[in-house]
């Protein structure tokens, strides 16, 4: 501890172009900080590609304010501004809170290190989150400017309405497409799609070396009769989509629970003898 954060040590880190650091405050105090590096100030090997988060740290009394996820948002806003693909961090392997937030996050675990403290050695998880790329840097669905939608709750509304999606992604460049029922979830500033698919289906494993995954919900569709229109003009087929494109990752087994209690509630609760998560046996859903 003495050598991590001795003035010396300090004021080296400070002075290091490579590192940012960025102070929170709450009702005009300073209520924690943010330490950010690049290139060669990172702690471990990485490409110049990747930013480091080194430090989120609050004082105690400043905790559970929700100032861990903004410094976090910010930490994402930088890497977006410096055109970073990957954002990464270590975390102390006994600190399960702390990974499953991380994890919530899109991160996911690609190593560990060792470091010691005092003469115990203690195990560092390196979690990364590969970025996704902005709109406007990447190749989407073509949308004509007279029929593009960019209200986020009609968005969300016609996920909701029409949640058996197409699931795409690659392996070794040759698309893959499975069909599922996925829910929405929302917390705070960011959105999830969640869903479940068979064990025995293989491209469940194809998430972690795909960068983004490409999620299609199709709504109503119609072909539009040339003779409709006032003027002569050709044909036309109408349709209502949404494309939704970000990482992807494998639940944890009670995020799964959680994620199936919630399909079955949504499409049984009508039903005179509903079968739910909590009415299952044990054997049934572990089979499944």
């Amino acid at each position: 501890m003495e050598r991590a954060y001795n003035l010396e040590q300090l004021q080296k880190e400070i002075t290091n172009p490579s590192s940012l650091f960025f102070f929170i405050y709450f009702n005009e105090e300073v209520a924690g900080y943010l330490k950010l590096n690049t290139d060669d100030a990172q702690t471990e090997t990485m490409d110049s590609d990747s930013l480091e988060v080194e430090r989120i740290y609050l004082k105690q009394r400043f905790q559970k304010h929700g100032l861990g996820k903004l410094l976090l948002n910010e930490a994402f806003k930088i890497a977006d501004a410096l055109e970073k693909k990957n954002i990464w961090l270590g975390v102390w392997e006994a600190n399960e809170n702390a990974i499953a937030f991380y994890q919530k996050k899109g991160f996911v675990q690609t190593g560990s290190h060792s470091f010691f403290m005092g003469e115990d050695e203690q195990v560092d998880l390196i979690m990364v989150k590969p970025l996704q790329i902005p709109t406007d840097r990447r190749i989407s669905m073509y949308i004509p400017k007279f029929y593009k939608v960019s209200d986020f709750d009609e968005i969300r509304e016609f996920v909701q309405k029409n949640s058996f999606a197409t699931l795409v992604t690659t392996k070794k460049g040759r698309p893959l497409a499975s069909y599922l029922p996925l829910q929405f979830t929302r917390e705070d500033e960011d959105f999830y799609i969640t869903g479940h698919m068979a064990y025995g289906n293989p491209q469940w494993r194809t998430f972690a070396e795909s960068e983004d995954v490409l999620v299609m919900f199709q709504g109503p569709h119609a072909y539009i009769f040339s003779s409709w229109y006032e003027k002569e003009n050709v044909p036309t087929w109408n349709y209502q989509a949404v494309h939704l494109y970000g990482p992807a990752r494998i639940l944890e087994e009670d995020e799964l629970k959680q994620d199936l209690a919630k399909l079955l509630e949504k499409y049984e609760h009508h039903r005179d003898q509903p079968v739910l998560w909590d009415t299952l046996s044990p054997l049934c859903c572990t089979k499944n």
